[in-house]
């Protein structure tokens, strides 16, 4: 509807297109090891006159992460496109988290994007799975029988002048409500009942919201010490 539409988009340029989010990029591979870094920036650019965001990529070439106070002075800018009113393509915001896919990527591979905003950071995270099949069957011979996990990026990401280091942290601390994307211990409450609100939004229903008073066991690994198998703590 017009009024979704004009929620949308004015939670997407409040929480998201609110300039250059640099960041280091971290890809793990279905193993959890790291298989890629990359020093980058997402720039959601607002153009207020024109009530538009540009959205484009710097990608810092033979850059590390221990050259983080000048590695953006050599860079390839990649534009992506632009956003507007009722044109958020597959992009969808509940309050400060927000959703892009998922999206059928050359490879094969389907590809979603994840993003929580606070303050000046936020985090970010790019799913990928691939279609498998079961043991037996030849893979590309029919549909596939399901998707798994193939890799993840994960990306600390702030509207600051450098992407956020441990070190960058230590040496100016985030002050004023901002977030503090590197800890020495997990943000988790262990043996904790966890309660809050969920939104969620279908193409049927809409958006819809919830108060949780507890969550089920399932889905409150991170209030309690062990997991869901045997040696997992």
């Amino acid at each position: 509807t017009a009024d979704d539409s004009v929620v949308q988009w004015e939670l997407f340029k409040k929480h998201h297109g609110k300039g250059s989010w640099q960041g280091i990029w971290n890809t793990y591979d279905y193993m959890g090891d790291i298989v890629d870094e990359t020093l980058a920036s997402v720039n959601l650019i607002q153009d207020e006159d024109l009530d538009v965001v540009m959205h484009s990529q710097d990608i810092v070439m033979g850059g590390t992460v221990s050259d983080c106070d000048t590695c953006f002075d050599s860079l390839e800018r990649r534009p992506i496109g632009s956003y507007s009113l009722g044109k958020l393509g597959r992009h969808r915001c509940a309050s400060v988290g927000m959703v892009n896919g998922p999206s059928l990527l050359r490879s094969g591979a389907m590809a979603t994007e994840l993003a929580l905003s606070h303050g000046d950071g936020r985090i970010r995270v790019i799913l990928q799975h691939a279609p498998v099949w079961e043991k037996g069957v030849e893979p590309g011979s029919g549909p596939p029988q399901g998707l798994k996990l193939l890799r993840a990026m994960i990306s600390k990401e702030a509207l600051r002048p450098t992407p956020p280091t441990p070190q960058s942290e230590a040496t100016n601390p985030p002050s004023g409500g901002n977030p503090s994307l590197y800890r020495g211990t997990p943000p988790f409450q262990w043996r904790k009942r966890w309660t809050g609100t969920s939104w969620t939004w279908g193409p049927q229903n809409g958006n819809r919201g919830w108060q949780l008073d507890e969550m089920e066991e399932a889905d409150a690994w991170h209030g309690r010490p062990t997991g869901d198998g045997p040696n997992v703590w």
